[in-house]
């Protein structure tokens, strides 16, 4: 599971650190987690779409959770020129609202929370469907998701893969993790 460090691991931090710089926000790793070497493809397990690339891996020393983090840049310049885009019903297509997941429930995090921790604009977290079809490194049973949203800019979202044995740790982490990121402005 745990995997060694490589000429490529210099590579995919050299581009983690790239999405960092564009999306001008600082990077606090935190302490009980391993990283990992490699990037990672990642499925939505109800239809096998690609629902992201993982550009930074840690895994829990203690815990059998894996955080995949990655970053989608916010293109404002195709606003005026789509229409029509899921979550859009039929009208102007907005890339500021595409940190919305296509037909998965989300909840919103309280009004200055994201703020508050992340200096982001607002934070969503949803369940993303796990199929063993589409394996993460593993066994994981389960994924949530936190996404930290800032206008204009970036959306990161930050996966968190856990087996039915670690969820009751997942609180944890997230508590952990809560604050790794923090936007400059």
């Amino acid at each position: 599971m745990i995997l060694s460090s490589t000429a490529s691991f210099a590579q995919k931090d050299r581009l983690f650190n790239i999405y960092i710089e564009r999306s001008k926000v600082d990077f606090k790793k935190p302490t009980g987690y391993l990283e990992l070497d490699s990037i990672l493809t990642l499925y939505d397990g109800r239809n096998g779409h690609r629902t992201g690339l993982s550009v930074f891996n840690l895994l829990s020393k203690k815990d059998q959770i894996l955080i995949c983090i990655g970053f989608n840049g916010i293109d404002t310049s195709l606003n005026s020129k789509l229409k029509g885009f899921p979550g859009s019903g039929g009208g102007q297509y907005d890339a500021n609202r595409n940190y919305i997941p296509h037909k998965l429930e989300y909840e919103l995090y309280p009004t200055g929370y994201a703020k508050l921790k992340n200096n982001a604009d607002l934070a969503i977290t949803f369940a993303l469907p796990v199929n063993p079809k589409y394996p993460v490194l593993g066994n994981f049973d389960k994924c949530k998701c936190v996404v930290l949203h800032k206008e204009n800019n970036v959306d990161i979202t930050i996966y968190y893969y856990f087996t039915r044995k670690s969820e009751k740790n997942l609180k944890k982490h997230l508590e952990n993790t809560n604050a790794m990121f923090w936007f400059k402005d």
